[in-house]
């Protein structure tokens, strides 16, 4: 288990337009982005008695999220569970095929006991603890990647909810709707140890100040 620092910041498009061409100098962008981007779609998973949405309500220090990703134009799926420690985490990601994530979006997770030890003990406490799919999250990426420092940027726009979860296979989510304000979007940086240098100038010119900013938390409460 190896622990990540995650910051997040709130920015207006406007600003991270101004900066990306000093994010383009000193980073590379994700190679599997498409023209620079990707679109992310996420189904949420939560306790009959929404244990993950109320640890984060109530801001304890160790809380988790469960969902299952897809990433447009792929046939790649992944159900991870993201564990938080404070300001750091860490990701548990089984690599599903279509066949399973249609059967996880169905609440049978039979297909994790054929993932290892963890992935057995994550079906049990999904199916004793009955999660079942609560939100659909969609947004497009702008990523980029600094390997010699292991450490990651992201800018997320467009950021749409709906809780009608069983479209989530549908080509084209007709219920979503928008969570932030259109101008704004959620700028990240996760490393393994210190911010580097030059992504610290770029935060300082923006004069941006970390928000906890969790995507599930804020798309059940719209839906509340």
């Amino acid at each position: 288990m190896k622990l990540r620092t995650e910051t997040k910041y709130v920015i207006h498009q406007y600003d991270y337009i101004k900066v990306r061409p000093f994010l383009e100098s000193y980073l590379s962008i994700d190679p599997n982005a498409v023209n620079g981007k990707y679109t992310v779609r996420s189904l949420y998973f939560d306790s009959i008695d929404n244990d993950d949405l109320y640890n984060n309500l109530q801001g304890n220090e160790i809380k988790k999220k469960i969902r299952l990703r897809h990433y447009h134009g792929t046939e790649k799926f992944t159900l991870e569970v993201k564990h938080k420690i404070g300001s750091k985490g860490y990701k548990e990601s089984y690599r599903l095929n279509r066949e399973e994530a249609e059967e996880v979006t169905n609440s049978n997770f039979n297909c994790l006991k054929n993932k290892g030890d963890k992935g057995m003990l994550l079906y049990y406490e999904m199916t004793t603890k009955i999660y079942r799919p609560k939100s659909i999250i969609v947004y497009d990426r702008d990523p980029y990647t600094f390997l010699l420092d292991n450490t990651r940027v992201t800018f997320d726009y467009n950021i749409r909810s709906t809780p009608i979860t069983s479209s989530f296979f549908d080509q084209r989510i007709t219920s979503l709707k928008p969570m932030l304000d259109p101008q704004l979007g959620v700028f990240e940086v996760k490393c393994d140890k210190e911010i580097f240098g030059a992504i610290q100038d770029i935060i300082i010119k923006l004069n941006i100040h970390p928000v906890a900013n969790s995507k599930y938390t804020l798309a059940r409460m719209i839906e509340y």
